[in-house]
């Protein structure tokens, strides 16, 4: 049951702090699955709030830079390959 908990706690803690037993958030959290929808990611962006537009800003950028790194050491290799041929 702890581990079931330790879910519960990341999952809903406003729940668990109102001290609604297990079952009870399970029984909601089971609803909520099996009735939600997926929506668009247009429908998302729509309701994104400053702070997750900042959040998800940040990641591109981090993306971004991965792949320009990726794509840096992708060309020093093949342009090694070359020279040593």
């Amino acid at each position: 049951m702890d581990k079931i908990q330790g879910k519960i706690k990341f999952i809903a803690p406003s729940l668990q702090d109102e001290h609604y037993s297990t079952a009870y958030i399970l029984g909601n959290i089971t609803w909520l699955m099996m009735h939600s929808k997926p929506v668009s990611y247009t429908h998302l962006r729509a309701h994104e709030t400053r702070h997750d537009l900042v959040c998800r800003l940040l990641l591109e950028k981090k993306k971004k830079k991965k792949t320009k790194v990726a794509l840096s050491l992708i060309h020093n290799r093949r342009k090694k390959q070359n020279q040593s041929a």
